[in-house]
Protein backbone atom coordinates (compact mmCIF):
# COMPACT_ATOMS: atom_id res chain seq x y z
CA UNK A 1 0.00 0.00 0.00
CA UNK A 2 1.19 3.40 -0.74
CA UNK A 3 0.48 5.89 2.09
CA UNK A 4 0.61 10.05 1.31
CA UNK A 5 3.84 11.73 1.75
CA UNK A 6 4.17 13.75 5.27
CA UNK A 7 6.49 17.05 5.69
CA UNK A 8 8.83 14.86 7.84
CA UNK A 9 9.26 13.02 5.37
CA UNK A 10 10.44 15.10 2.92
CA UNK A 11 14.10 14.26 3.96
CA UNK A 12 14.27 11.04 3.19
CA UNK A 13 12.06 11.22 0.20
CA UNK A 14 14.97 13.69 -1.22
CA UNK A 15 17.28 11.09 0.42
CA UNK A 16 15.79 8.31 -1.58
CA UNK A 17 15.40 10.30 -5.08
CA UNK A 18 19.07 11.01 -4.54
CA UNK A 19 20.38 7.27 -3.99
CA UNK A 20 18.33 6.23 -7.08
CA UNK A 21 19.71 5.82 -10.69
CA UNK A 22 16.04 7.40 -11.82
CA UNK A 23 15.85 10.01 -9.53
CA UNK A 24 15.64 13.16 -11.42
CA UNK A 25 15.44 17.07 -10.48
CA UNK A 26 11.52 17.12 -11.02
CA UNK A 27 11.09 14.13 -8.36
CA UNK A 28 12.77 16.14 -5.50
CA UNK A 29 10.69 18.09 -2.82
CA UNK A 30 12.36 21.51 -4.29
CA UNK A 31 10.47 20.74 -7.53
CA UNK A 32 6.93 19.90 -5.92
CA UNK A 33 7.48 23.69 -4.25
CA UNK A 34 8.15 25.21 -7.59
CA UNK A 35 5.06 23.62 -9.33
CA UNK A 36 2.83 24.56 -5.51
CA UNK A 37 3.70 27.91 -5.84
CA UNK A 38 3.78 28.92 -9.48
CA UNK A 39 0.74 26.96 -10.41
CA UNK A 40 -1.32 25.84 -7.42
CA UNK A 41 -1.70 22.30 -8.51
CA UNK A 42 -2.68 20.43 -5.82
CA UNK A 43 0.32 17.71 -4.95
CA UNK A 44 -0.87 13.60 -5.06
CA UNK A 45 3.23 12.70 -3.49
CA UNK A 46 2.92 9.17 -1.94
CA UNK A 47 5.42 6.11 -0.30
CA UNK A 48 5.54 2.91 -0.70
CA UNK A 49 6.86 1.21 2.01
CA UNK A 50 8.26 -2.15 2.42
CA UNK A 51 7.97 -4.58 5.60
CA UNK A 52 10.28 -3.09 7.57
CA UNK A 53 8.91 0.30 7.18
CA UNK A 54 12.13 1.27 4.62
CA UNK A 55 11.07 2.91 1.63
CA UNK A 56 10.57 1.23 -1.43
CA UNK A 57 9.17 3.63 -4.02
CA UNK A 58 7.88 6.84 -4.37
CA UNK A 59 4.94 8.48 -6.67
CA UNK A 60 5.11 11.91 -7.16
CA UNK A 61 1.98 14.26 -9.07
CA UNK A 62 -0.45 16.70 -9.15
CA UNK A 63 -3.84 17.39 -9.84
CA UNK A 64 -4.31 19.76 -12.92
CA UNK A 65 -7.70 21.20 -14.10
CA UNK A 66 -6.76 20.90 -18.10
CA UNK A 67 -8.31 21.68 -21.24
CA UNK A 68 -9.19 18.24 -20.99
CA UNK A 69 -11.23 18.56 -17.65
CA UNK A 70 -9.30 16.98 -14.58
CA UNK A 71 -6.03 14.79 -14.95
CA UNK A 72 -3.48 13.00 -12.83
CA UNK A 73 0.05 13.89 -13.77
CA UNK A 74 3.09 12.54 -12.83
CA UNK A 75 4.51 15.03 -13.71
CA UNK A 76 3.12 17.99 -15.57
CA UNK A 77 5.71 19.95 -17.88
CA UNK A 78 8.89 18.72 -17.97
CA UNK A 79 10.51 15.67 -19.81
CA UNK A 80 10.77 13.36 -16.98
CA UNK A 81 8.87 11.94 -14.05
CA UNK A 82 6.38 8.75 -12.97
CA UNK A 83 7.11 6.45 -10.11
CA UNK A 84 11.04 5.38 -8.75
CA UNK A 85 11.13 2.17 -7.27
CA UNK A 86 12.91 -0.67 -6.33
CA UNK A 87 13.23 -3.93 -8.04
CA UNK A 88 10.61 -6.51 -6.82
CA UNK A 89 8.37 -3.28 -6.01
CA UNK A 90 7.23 -2.28 -9.40
CA UNK A 91 3.74 -4.39 -9.30
CA UNK A 92 2.80 -3.16 -5.98
CA UNK A 93 3.60 0.53 -6.96
CA UNK A 94 1.29 0.04 -10.28
CA UNK A 95 -1.36 -1.41 -8.52
CA UNK A 96 -1.75 0.91 -5.70
CA UNK A 97 -1.55 3.75 -8.19
CA UNK A 98 -4.28 2.56 -10.77
CA UNK A 99 -6.34 2.39 -7.11
CA UNK A 100 -5.96 6.23 -6.39
CA UNK A 101 -6.97 6.89 -9.98
CA UNK A 102 -10.06 4.30 -9.35
CA UNK A 103 -10.40 6.52 -5.55
CA UNK A 104 -10.03 9.97 -7.55
CA UNK A 105 -12.20 9.52 -10.71
CA UNK A 106 -14.87 8.42 -8.47
CA UNK A 107 -14.81 11.06 -5.58
CA UNK A 108 -13.12 14.40 -8.05
CA UNK A 109 -14.41 13.05 -11.93
CA UNK A 110 -10.66 12.64 -12.97
CA UNK A 111 -10.67 11.59 -16.34
CA UNK A 112 -7.28 9.98 -16.86
CA UNK A 113 -3.72 9.48 -15.50
CA UNK A 114 -0.42 10.19 -17.03
CA UNK A 115 2.93 8.97 -16.26
CA UNK A 116 5.95 10.05 -17.49
CA UNK A 117 9.43 8.47 -17.02
CA UNK A 118 12.98 8.83 -15.60
CA UNK A 119 15.33 8.69 -18.12
CA UNK A 120 15.65 5.96 -20.92
CA UNK A 121 13.15 3.79 -19.07
CA UNK A 122 10.29 1.84 -20.10
CA UNK A 123 7.69 1.03 -17.33
CA UNK A 124 6.85 -2.89 -18.50
CA UNK A 125 4.99 -3.27 -15.29
CA UNK A 126 2.49 -0.81 -16.39
CA UNK A 127 1.28 -2.23 -19.55
CA UNK A 128 0.27 -5.64 -17.71
CA UNK A 129 -2.09 -3.19 -15.32
CA UNK A 130 -3.69 -2.12 -18.47
CA UNK A 131 -1.46 1.21 -19.24
CA UNK A 132 -1.20 2.77 -22.61
CA UNK A 133 2.44 3.70 -23.72
CA UNK A 134 2.26 6.93 -25.66
CA UNK A 135 5.65 8.37 -27.55
CA UNK A 136 5.67 11.72 -26.19
CA UNK A 137 8.70 13.48 -27.84
CA UNK A 138 12.51 12.99 -28.45
CA UNK A 139 15.03 13.42 -26.14
CA UNK A 140 18.49 14.15 -27.12
CA UNK A 141 22.04 14.05 -25.17
CA UNK A 142 25.71 13.47 -25.52
CA UNK A 143 27.19 10.80 -23.02
CA UNK A 144 30.29 12.86 -21.55
CA UNK A 145 31.25 10.95 -19.11
CA UNK A 146 35.57 9.82 -19.28
CA UNK A 147 35.45 11.72 -21.82
CA UNK A 148 37.86 15.64 -22.16
CA UNK A 149 36.48 18.05 -23.73
CA UNK A 150 39.81 19.58 -25.52
CA UNK A 151 41.64 16.15 -27.04
CA UNK A 152 38.12 14.55 -27.43
CA UNK A 153 35.01 16.03 -27.78
CA UNK A 154 35.79 19.49 -29.13
CA UNK A 155 38.29 17.91 -32.55
CA UNK A 156 35.29 15.84 -33.24
CA UNK A 157 33.38 18.02 -34.02
CA UNK A 158 32.99 17.93 -37.87
CA UNK A 159 33.18 20.75 -40.30
CA UNK A 160 30.16 20.35 -41.93
CA UNK A 161 28.40 20.87 -38.95
CA UNK A 162 29.44 24.37 -38.91
CA UNK A 163 29.52 23.83 -35.12
CA UNK A 164 33.37 25.74 -34.32
CA UNK A 165 33.17 28.04 -37.35
CA UNK A 166 29.87 29.27 -35.69
CA UNK A 167 31.03 29.83 -32.44
CA UNK A 168 34.44 31.15 -33.49
CA UNK A 169 32.39 33.29 -35.06
CA UNK A 170 29.78 34.40 -32.16
CA UNK A 171 33.17 35.36 -30.00
CA UNK A 172 35.05 37.62 -33.07
CA UNK A 173 31.67 39.34 -33.01
CA UNK A 174 31.74 40.20 -29.48
CA UNK A 175 29.59 38.30 -27.96
CA UNK A 176 29.47 37.27 -24.57
CA UNK A 177 27.93 34.99 -22.10
CA UNK A 178 27.42 35.93 -18.47
CA UNK A 179 24.46 35.13 -15.76
CA UNK A 180 21.04 36.91 -16.74
CA UNK A 181 18.99 38.59 -15.03
CA UNK A 182 15.13 37.03 -14.09
CA UNK A 183 14.10 40.40 -16.01
CA UNK A 184 16.38 40.03 -19.19
CA UNK A 185 15.60 36.52 -19.15
CA UNK A 186 12.08 36.40 -19.49
CA UNK A 187 11.48 39.35 -21.87
CA UNK A 188 13.24 37.49 -24.30
CA UNK A 189 11.62 34.43 -23.02
CA UNK A 190 7.94 36.04 -23.72
CA UNK A 191 9.25 37.25 -27.38
CA UNK A 192 10.51 33.96 -28.59
CA UNK A 193 7.76 32.37 -27.29
CA UNK A 194 5.53 34.94 -29.58
CA UNK A 195 7.47 34.29 -32.42
CA UNK A 196 6.44 30.34 -32.50
CA UNK A 197 3.32 31.02 -32.17
CA UNK A 198 3.28 29.08 -28.17
CA UNK A 199 3.01 30.13 -25.00
CA UNK A 200 5.31 31.56 -22.31
CA UNK A 201 5.75 29.80 -18.79
CA UNK A 202 4.69 32.71 -15.94
CA UNK A 203 7.52 34.86 -14.83
CA UNK A 204 6.90 33.42 -11.55
CA UNK A 205 8.41 29.86 -12.55
CA UNK A 206 11.68 31.25 -13.20
CA UNK A 207 11.96 33.26 -10.00
CA UNK A 208 10.52 30.15 -8.01
CA UNK A 209 13.30 27.91 -9.48
CA UNK A 210 16.00 30.35 -8.59
CA UNK A 211 14.52 30.39 -5.31
CA UNK A 212 14.16 26.31 -4.64
CA UNK A 213 17.19 25.25 -6.54
CA UNK A 214 19.96 27.87 -6.51
CA UNK A 215 21.83 24.79 -8.31
CA UNK A 216 19.91 26.29 -11.66
CA UNK A 217 21.79 28.06 -14.17
CA UNK A 218 20.14 31.35 -15.84
CA UNK A 219 22.59 32.12 -18.58
CA UNK A 220 22.56 35.07 -21.22
CA UNK A 221 24.37 35.97 -24.53
CA UNK A 222 25.23 39.60 -24.70
CA UNK A 223 26.60 42.08 -27.14
CA UNK A 224 27.33 45.49 -25.89
CA UNK A 225 24.95 44.93 -23.09
CA UNK A 226 22.25 43.82 -24.78
CA UNK A 227 20.67 40.14 -24.50
CA UNK A 228 20.74 38.56 -27.34
CA UNK A 229 20.25 34.31 -26.65
CA UNK A 230 19.20 32.77 -23.11
CA UNK A 231 19.67 29.63 -21.63
CA UNK A 232 17.94 28.30 -18.51
CA UNK A 233 20.00 24.72 -17.50
CA UNK A 234 19.29 22.62 -14.77
CA UNK A 235 22.21 20.57 -13.08
CA UNK A 236 21.37 17.80 -11.18
CA UNK A 237 23.45 14.58 -10.23
CA UNK A 238 25.26 13.59 -13.23
CA UNK A 239 23.06 15.54 -15.56
CA UNK A 240 23.05 18.72 -17.10
CA UNK A 241 19.79 19.80 -18.61
CA UNK A 242 18.97 22.24 -20.83
CA UNK A 243 15.18 23.29 -20.59
CA UNK A 244 14.48 26.53 -21.80
CA UNK A 245 16.37 28.04 -24.84
CA UNK A 246 15.30 31.95 -26.52
CA UNK A 247 17.07 34.51 -28.75
CA UNK A 248 16.73 37.21 -30.58
CA UNK A 249 15.66 36.92 -33.93
CA UNK A 250 17.28 40.18 -35.38
CA UNK A 251 20.64 39.14 -33.76
CA UNK A 252 20.57 35.19 -35.04
CA UNK A 253 23.60 36.55 -37.23
CA UNK A 254 25.40 36.76 -33.92
CA UNK A 255 25.22 32.67 -33.17
CA UNK A 256 24.35 33.63 -29.59
CA UNK A 257 22.75 29.79 -29.17
CA UNK A 258 25.77 27.70 -30.53
CA UNK A 259 27.63 30.15 -28.42
CA UNK A 260 25.21 29.16 -25.39
CA UNK A 261 25.19 25.42 -26.08
CA UNK A 262 29.09 25.70 -26.26
CA UNK A 263 29.68 27.03 -22.61
CA UNK A 264 27.06 24.58 -21.47
CA UNK A 265 28.74 21.87 -22.26
CA UNK A 266 31.85 22.92 -21.07
CA UNK A 267 30.39 23.63 -18.14
CA UNK A 268 29.24 20.15 -17.95
CA UNK A 269 33.00 18.72 -19.04
CA UNK A 270 34.62 20.80 -16.12
CA UNK A 271 32.16 20.07 -13.64
CA UNK A 272 32.40 15.97 -14.41
CA UNK A 273 28.96 15.55 -15.37
CA UNK A 274 28.40 12.54 -17.44
CA UNK A 275 25.52 13.71 -19.71
CA UNK A 276 24.75 16.83 -21.35
CA UNK A 277 20.83 16.89 -21.82
CA UNK A 278 19.66 19.17 -24.57
CA UNK A 279 15.64 18.38 -23.27
CA UNK A 280 12.38 17.12 -25.01
CA UNK A 281 12.27 17.69 -28.98
CA UNK A 282 8.91 17.39 -30.93
CA UNK A 283 9.15 14.48 -33.84
CA UNK A 284 9.74 15.95 -37.15
CA UNK A 285 10.85 19.53 -35.95
CA UNK A 286 14.12 21.40 -37.43
CA UNK A 287 15.63 21.21 -33.69
CA UNK A 288 16.30 17.61 -34.19
CA UNK A 289 19.38 18.68 -36.71
CA UNK A 290 20.29 21.42 -34.44
CA UNK A 291 20.63 19.00 -31.67
CA UNK A 292 22.15 15.93 -33.85
CA UNK A 293 25.06 18.54 -35.26
CA UNK A 294 26.15 18.87 -31.82
CA UNK A 295 26.72 14.76 -31.27
CA UNK A 296 23.72 14.26 -29.44
CA UNK A 297 21.87 10.72 -29.67
CA UNK A 298 17.80 10.15 -29.53
CA UNK A 299 15.65 9.13 -27.06
CA UNK A 300 12.20 8.14 -27.07
CA UNK A 301 10.15 10.03 -24.60
CA UNK A 302 7.04 7.76 -23.11
CA UNK A 303 3.67 8.40 -21.49
CA UNK A 304 1.78 5.81 -19.76
CA UNK A 305 -2.03 5.94 -19.89
CA UNK A 306 -4.65 4.94 -17.91
CA UNK A 307 -7.38 3.85 -18.98
CA UNK A 308 -5.87 3.17 -22.22
CA UNK A 309 -8.45 4.87 -24.38
CA UNK A 310 -7.56 8.16 -23.47
CA UNK A 311 -4.23 8.03 -24.89
CA UNK A 312 -5.12 10.25 -27.47
CA UNK A 313 -4.80 12.86 -25.04
CA UNK A 314 -1.80 13.04 -24.34
CA UNK A 315 0.24 14.75 -27.16
CA UNK A 316 2.12 17.44 -26.29
CA UNK A 317 2.39 19.25 -29.43
CA UNK A 318 -1.61 18.39 -30.71
CA UNK A 319 -2.74 21.77 -29.74
CA UNK A 320 0.55 23.83 -31.14
CA UNK A 321 0.31 22.11 -34.66
CA UNK A 322 -2.94 22.83 -35.13
CA UNK A 323 -2.94 26.48 -34.41
CA UNK A 324 1.13 27.34 -35.00
CA UNK A 325 -0.02 28.34 -38.52
CA UNK A 326 -2.48 30.98 -36.82
CA UNK A 327 -0.19 31.89 -33.83
CA UNK A 328 2.90 32.47 -35.22
CA UNK A 329 4.68 35.81 -36.54
CA UNK A 330 1.26 37.44 -35.57
CA UNK A 331 0.88 40.56 -34.07
CA UNK A 332 -2.61 40.02 -32.00
CA UNK A 333 -0.96 36.39 -30.61
CA UNK A 334 2.28 38.67 -29.68
CA UNK A 335 0.35 40.87 -27.34
CA UNK A 336 -1.88 37.90 -26.48
CA UNK A 337 1.16 36.83 -24.67
CA UNK A 338 2.61 39.90 -23.34
CA UNK A 339 -0.96 39.90 -20.73
CA UNK A 340 -1.44 38.26 -17.49
CA UNK A 341 -3.71 35.39 -19.08
CA UNK A 342 -1.22 34.69 -22.01
CA UNK A 343 1.71 34.48 -19.43
CA UNK A 344 -0.44 32.65 -17.18
CA UNK A 345 -2.42 29.77 -19.73
CA UNK A 346 0.18 27.25 -19.95
CA UNK A 347 -1.13 25.80 -16.69
CA UNK A 348 -3.97 24.36 -18.26
CA UNK A 349 -1.77 22.63 -20.90
CA UNK A 350 0.70 20.31 -18.46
Amino acid sequence: MIEPLREEDYGVWDAFVEESSDGTLFHTIAWKRILEETFGYQPYYFILRDAKGGIAGIFPAFLVRGIHGKVLVSLPFMEYGGPIVRDGYYASMFESIVNLFVMLKKEQGVRYLEIKTPPDTQYHDAESFLFAPVVKAYDYSINIGGRDFTNDFWPKMKAKTRVRHSVVQSCRYGVGVADADIHSFYALHVSSMARVGSLPWPQRFFANIRTYYPASRFIGAYIDKKMIGAMLNLPYRARDLAVVLSYDRSCQAYRASDLLYYHEIRFAFENRFATVDFGRTRPDSPYEKYKQKWGATKHTLYSYVYPADMCHLVDPYASYTRFARFTRNNIAWNAFVHTFFGQNAIRYFP
